[in-house]
């Protein structure tokens, strides 16, 4: 057996674990699990979501990534987040020379963004500045039984304001699915609210653990990366 190293083993295990939703990924982990010098295929960047180290500061935190073989982070700026959006200005920058610092990078923001008013424009400049393409979107709530189409609709016209404000700062949104009554709770209703625009417009971001992935998305391609991530 070839033996292999602590980051060939995070990128084939999580590569594998998204199989379901981005094939490519599969062929990115074998090329990556048997070391092959002749890849033909980029590596997807392999990060982890910083929810579970809040208690950790960032600095701390990407040296811990560091050690663990990921490429970055998956960095929370939202209320009770590593950063509060309020801060976002000064603390971002700062984050991301501390990533640099440890020899990673913030891969992506989660944050609470679900209207295009004058706190995403904020952070999404923040963001902009330190090279950051990526975010995820905040929560859009099912509220009353008999009155989900309307709220439907709501929804995709409050996504078409972001999408619309974020491509003004070259950033991707992406849309979380999760259980319960979130909107989309599911893949099939998460198509619903993106099927009218590009990959290159807005996300996919599919949480195996929490919400139904098992629809056909659109593969696209945004700076050689994938649409669909997990």
């Amino acid at each position: 057996m070839k033996d292999v190293n602590r980051r060939q083993f995070v990128r084939g295990t999580v590569a594998t674990a998204a199989a379901a939703s981005t094939a490519h990924l599969v062929m990115s982990s074998t090329l990556a699990a048997d070391g092959d010098s002749r890849e033909s295929a980029p590596q997807p960047s392999v990060g982890a979501f910083t929810k579970s180290f809040q208690d950790r500061s960032i600095p701390e935190v990407c040296r811990i990534f560091k050690q663990m073989g990921l490429d970055g982070l998956d960095l929370t700026v939202r209320p009770g987040g590593h950063i509060d959006p309020k801060d976002v200005a000064t603390k971002l920058p700062e984050a991301a020379q501390a990533a640099k610092a440890a020899g990673t990078r913030i891969l992506f923001l989660t944050t609470a963004i679900t209207a295009a008013d004058a706190d995403a424009e904020r952070l999404l400049a923040a963001a902009s500045e330190v090279g950051i393409d990526r975010i995820k979107l905040g929560y859009y709530r099912y509220t009353t039984f008999g009155k989900l189409s309307r709220e439907l609709k709501q929804v995709r016209q409050r996504i078409a304001a972001v999408v619309k404000l974020a491509g003004r700062y070259n950033i991707l949104p992406c849309i979380h699915i999760h259980s319960g009554n979130f909107i989309p709770s599911h893949g099939t209703q998460l198509y619903q609210l993106i099927e009218d625009f590009t990959p290159q417009e807005v996300g996919a971001y599919v949480d195996p653990a929490i919400g139904s992935c098992g629809d056909d998305f659109r593969d696209g391609e945004r700076r050689n990366s994938p649409r669909v991530w997990s």
